[in-house]
């Protein structure tokens, strides 16, 4: 003897409390991940900062190897408008040539190039600090 159970007509779908339920368990479950999707970003950027600083300080002691030990220079005021040239006796003086702007340690780092070319800004920049850490 076999029971079969068969549905009625009025039974063929979900009543709304099942959909009510079942929306709000996505609801919890969405509320418990997000959190931690957070935090899984939030670490990511900030591995990311680390591997910016740590290759800064790799590009200075380079520099500092291949220069006789001399750091390079913080700012200097350049020597043309374009290019990474710079005189001694220009930095003695307050900017003598403000036309020419003044050339960043990053240049003398990194190598910038005379096409563009180079590190991007990305590089002196923390993800995971307001403004990338600029003020």
């Amino acid at each position: 003897m076999t029971m079969q159970f068969h549905r009625s007509a009025r039974q063929q779908g979900f009543t709304l409390i099942e959909l009510l339920v079942v929306i709000a368990i996505i609801a919890l479950l969405i509320g418990i991940l997000l959190p931690a999707l957070g935090k899984a970003r939030e670490s990511a950027q900030q591995v990311k900062c680390a591997a910016n600083v740590r290759n800064a300080a790799i590009a200075v002691a380079s520099y500092n190897t291949d220069n006789a030990d001399f750091y390079p220079p913080h700012y200097v005021y350049g020597a043309e408008e374009d290019g990474n040239k710079w005189r001694l006796e220009d930095q003695i003086q307050t900017n003598p040539t403000p036309q020419n702007g003044y050339i960043h340690w990053s240049w003398s780092s990194f190598g910038g190039n005379s096409d563009g070319s180079g590190t991007a800004v990305e590089a002196f920049q923390c993800p995971s600090v307001t403004n990338g850490g600029a003020p």
